[in-house]
């Protein structure tokens, strides 16, 4: 199999020719399922909504986006079907097929094939670096307080202590 992609060539608005590129498509597509992401994966999907390329080979050109989200009740993977089939770029949250867990699916359309190319990303790897900020900020928040509680008692015992003397002395 083999996917062609043409283009005319032209000069001072007169036609000359054609442009052809042939990519076999079994290279193309084994290239993309090795495309790993950290622990996502990368999939193709026809202008008709069949998987072209996905991890799990079953589903390569017997099932389309649209039976997977109706086989398995995700609605928001339909959604995001019907977006790429619209020639849409989106992000979205899904849940996962298999594990039910939640997942985020980033798509872009491949105009000159009328395709689009999705890619799937456990919720935990994209919020991994959200989540360390926050912890580390909280750290800080946590060492600036202990330093401002420490301020403030130092200055409070300074100002009561001759007070206190003052106090006792009278």
């Amino acid at each position: 199999r083999m996917c062609t992609y043409t283009a005319p060539v032209s000069r001072d608005g007169s036609f000359r020719g054609l442009v052809t590129v042939d990519i076999l498509s079994d290279t193309l597509l084994s290239d993309l399922v090795r495309l790993r992401l950290e622990s996502g994966y990368c999939t193709l999907i026809s202008g008709r909504g069949t998987f072209i390329s996905h991890p799990d080979s079953s589903l390569v050109m017997h099932k389309s986006i649209f039976t997977l989200a109706d086989e398995h009740g995700i609605d928001e993977l339909a959604t995001a079907g019907r977006d790429m089939l619209a020639g849409k770029t989106g992000a979205t949250r899904i849940r996962d097929y298999v594990s039910g867990e939640p997942k985020w699916m980033v798509y872009a359309p491949v105009p000159s094939a009328g395709w689009s190319l999705a890619a799937v990303i456990p919720e935990s790897d994209v919020l991994a670096p959200i989540y360390a900020r926050l912890w580390r900020a909280l750290g800080i928040l946590v060492v600036g307080l202990a330093v401002i509680l420490g301020i403030v008692l130092l200055v409070s015992h300074r100002v009561t202590e001759p007070i206190g003397r003052l106090a006792a002395a009278t």
